[in-house]
């Protein structure tokens, strides 16, 4: 933080999204979600940023605050199923598991689920 703070106060620098996406992710990863919730909830809706909170809501299981950041995410339809499936992994790592079902059916319904689940293939290519 004392960078960051540096960074405009002293040098003028204006801090762009990959700043505030590397400051986020290590106060996410840090434990410092409050701190990074502050940062973020009043800026402009990026993906990446959000995505690093979220994150490290699942890392430290921080449901309050994981709930917020699908929420933003969602209601700006950025990201809907990267979203929701973070989500459900903070509701997972909470032990959670009536809320992992809840959130992956509404996900479901709401078409965000059209695809099959990961496939691999090996192909062979004759010599």
């Amino acid at each position: 933080m004392q960078y960051f703070t540096l960074m405009r106060k002293q040098y003028g620098l204006t801090p762009d999204e990959e700043h505030y996406t590397c400051l986020i992710d290590l106060l996410g990863r840090n434990g410092r979600l409050e701190e990074a919730w502050h940062l973020v909830e009043g800026m402009e809706e990026n993906h990446l940023i959000w995505a690093a909170l979220l994150g490290a809501c699942q890392l430290y299981e921080n449901v309050e605050i994981g709930k917020k950041v699908a929420e933003k995410l969602t209601e700006k339809e950025i990201q809907i199923s990267t979203a929701s499936i973070a989500l459900s992994n903070v509701y997972a790592a909470a032990g959670m598991w009536n809320e992992v079902y809840r959130v992956r059916e509404s996900w479901r319904k709401k078409g965000h689920a059209d695809g099959e689940p990961g496939l691999s293939r090996i192909c062979t290519q004759p010599h």
